[in-house]
């Protein structure tokens, strides 16, 4: 990958502050044929599904936790 230049790094913090998941383009290809925002734009998408997911895995383990806390409170 090539040396980024002050104003292509500014332009890419800016990218990643007003970064959405559902506008981003995800490109499947190899990271070496990509040039290096694309390559930030990539794993900031990877980064976005995993948080969701994980908030998604976190919630369902909370009612879960819930669920058994009640059934073990009213018995």
């Amino acid at each position: 990958m090539s040396e980024l230049k002050p104003k292509e790094l500014a332009e890419i913090e800016r990218d990643f502050e007003n970064f959405d998941i559902d506008t981003a383009e995800v490109y499947d290809v190899g990271v070496d044929e990509l040039p290096p925002q694309v390559v930030l734009t990539r794993a900031m998408a990877e980064r976005e599904l995993l948080l969701r997911q994980a908030d998604e895995v976190m919630h369902d383990a909370i009612g879960t936790a819930r669920a058994a806390t009640k059934g073990r409170i009213s018995a």
